[in-house]
């Protein structure tokens, strides 16, 4: 099995955990939210970036699995 191969299954598994978290939610969550919830509070170099929650909600924006509305210069995710 190759490297890439070995991380699709966990990777979906992410997928359908932040689609699950955003559907209890139809008002929306930021991606603070999602990674509040879903442990996966991340850091670099002491700053909170949250870079990996943010990954996952872009591949699923991607998959139009996920949606967000701007405002503020925030964003707002919904399950789709």
């Amino acid at each position: 099995m190759t490297a890439h191969e070995q991380v699709q299954e966990p990777l979906g598994q992410l997928k359908e955990a932040v689609v699950a978290y955003l559907a209890e939610y139809p008002e929306g969550c930021s991606n603070v939210n999602v990674a509040d919830a879903l442990g996966l509070r991340s850091d670099f170099e002491g700053k909170n970036q949250d870079y990996l929650s943010w990954s996952i909600l872009g591949f699923l924006v991607n998959e139009n699995r996920v949606r967000y509305e701007k405002a503020n210069n925030r964003r707002r995710y919904f399950a789709s």
